[in-house]
């Protein structure tokens, strides 16, 4: 059963994933839970594009194979089925 589901996977072009994690920390007198949320868009050969939005940070994370770009929005953004508007950002470029 793994070598068949290996063998699925090794055959993949191209991949989604959604991830939604809570943490839930607690003291004597309160609880404090936070949620961060990830969607993850793979491609062959090599490339990727991550939308990560936790408390206090939230990025796009953009690789083509050679270079990864994270973009960081200053202010809050909107998001909507098929536009990202962004008011204000800061993009950093990192070359492999």
């Amino acid at each position: 059963m793994l070598r068949q589901t290996a063998e699925t996977y090794r055959k993949l072009t191209s991949a989604y994933f959604e991830a939604v994690a809570t943490n839930t920390r607690t003291t004597a007198k309160s609880e404090v839970r936070t949620v961060t949320r990830e969607k993850i868009f793979l491609a062959a050969p090599n490339k990727a594009r991550v939308e990560f939005d936790g408390p206090g940070e939230s990025y796009l994370l953009i690789d083509d194979g050679v270079s990864e770009w994270r973009i960081y929005p200053r202010q809050t953004s909107t998001c909507s089925k098929h536009r990202l508007r962004v008011q204000s950002l800061t993009v950093r470029g990192v070359s492999s």
